[in-house]
């Protein structure tokens, strides 16, 4: 496998054309997924481009273009699962997440060393420093279905144009926390407190929480490299272990990734053999130009109507209840005087800095709900089109060509140009 260095410009290029985002946590990860890959296209190597403080690949993945991505082991710190997964979402925006790598098993008599766990949901823990008390987390996320069933079948319907080794697959719960699983009491006390878990690892949890801010649909598979207690192994044989466990996690992998309509739900379809493909992925259509001369707008044709989507994101409706602005904003009114008070999420930079602090403290609910509260106000018309900025700690609706806001602590007025009025 060559790998070729490119530049950050040409290695942007790729952003519309790499579909997943695979991520793996150790050095072995990287290397045997890295010589999984084959080079995009008439490429003749898989490319490496590094962009602001990390290095990404770019190759195929059995049928599919991927970005690859080696985080630090665990879920916090600067170079955690979570703020990994965060920086390459923002940079390659992802249809889906793939993340590969060892854990540990939890069934000593049915679980092997190669065998490959796949998360249905993870188990979230904490350990507090100094009294070592285990907290649990009510929140038990679930992987995407989608991703999930494609996995799950694999075994029923290998492909038929290649076939990747790989041990015996087991679904179910991944433990997964800010602590090292390294002796049998630890890993005792939480297997008697969730014994349908079938193993864990330190990263799950960092993707879940990246993944989830997003929206984007998330799977953790792992190869079994240990059992998370003391055994007398030599450290070659301990390194011929990972090597296994990670190779049969690939291999599980690519087998999935061989087949042609595996993630078409997800609007994810491979390349024909001649890159770029002319549509990798959707993309709006380009606005029409309104005719001259166009006829009012009809008042019916004006009705907005606000809806929530199962994520609790507002939208907006048309008379016919047709989506007519995707439900993206973490709160919003009616529309009044054709205009609609929306709220949207901090910025990014932001958002990525209070996450990476609160971690430990808070659950990823209780920081999302904390965000929402630091989120900014602004308008849009009847179109989604954004026509007061997003600058207030509050807005309410306009009433005969003004609206109440706050900034900073002080309320006033303004007209529909967001400029400030007398009351």
């Amino acid at each position: 496998m060559n790998v070729a260095e490119i530049p950050e410009k040409a290695g942007l290029k790729y952003i519309d054309q790499c579909q997943f985002l695979l991520i793996t946590a150790t050095d072995e990860g990287r290397s045997e997924v890295l010589n999984a890959l084959t080079p995009i296209g008439n490429e003749k190597a898989v490319g490496m481009v590094r962009i602001s403080k990390r290095t990404y690949y770019v190759g195929c993945f059995g049928l599919y273009p991927v970005v690859l991505v080696k985080s630090g082991i665990g879920a916090g710190g600067s170079d955690s699962a979570t703020v990994t997964t965060m920086s390459a979402i923002d940079i390659w925006k992802p249809k889906a997440i793939l993340m590969i790598g060892l854990g540990f098993g939890a069934k000593m008599k049915k679980h092997k060393i190669g065998d490959v766990l796949v998360s249905r949901h993870v188990i979230l823990y904490d350990v507090k420093d100094e009294n070592k008390q285990t907290i649990y987390r009510a929140e038990q996320p679930r992987a995407s279905q989608i991703l999930l069933d494609r996995f799950d079948n694999i075994s029923h319907l290998p492909p038929k144009s290649t076939s990747h080794k790989f041990g015996k697959m087991w679904i179910g719960p991944l433990l997964s926390g800010n602590t090292r699983i390294e002796n049998k009491t630890f890993r005792d006390k939480l297997l008697n407190r969730f014994p349908q878990a079938i193993g864990g690892d330190l990263e799950a949890k960092g993707v879940y929480q990246a993944a989830s801010e997003k929206d984007i649909p998330w799977l953790v598979v792992k190869g079994i490299s240990h059992f998370a207690n003391v055994v007398e192994k030599t450290e070659e044989q301990r390194e011929l272990d990972r090597i296994m466990a990670v190779r049969s996690a690939i291999g599980l992998s690519k087998n999935v990734f061989s087949y042609k309509y595996a993630f078409e739900e997800l609007g994810l379809v491979p390349p024909t053999q001649h890159w770029p493909a002319k549509v990798i992925r959707e993309k709006e259509p380009p606005e029409k130009e309104p005719p001259a001369n166009d006829p009012p707008i009809k008042a019916k044709d004006k009705i907005r109507i606000r809806f929530k989507d199962k994520r609790g994101k507002v939208g907006y409706w048309n008379h016919k209840k047709q989506t007519v602005i995707f439900p993206k904003y973490i709160d919003g009114q009616e529309f009044q005087e054709d205009l609609a008070n929306v709220k949207i999420e901090i910025p990014e930079e932001e958002r990525k800095k209070f996450i990476e602090e609160n971690l430990g403290r808070l659950s990823m609910e209780e920081i999302r709900a904390e965000m929402a509260v630091k989120g900014k106000w602004g308008y849009i018309d009847i179109n989604g089109q954004t026509v007061i900025d997003f600058v207030f700690d509050r807005a309410y609706n306009f009433v005969k060509g003004r609206a109440r806001v706050v900034k900073n602590g002080v309320s006033f007025y303004i007209d529909k140009h967001g400029k400030r009025i007398k009351k």
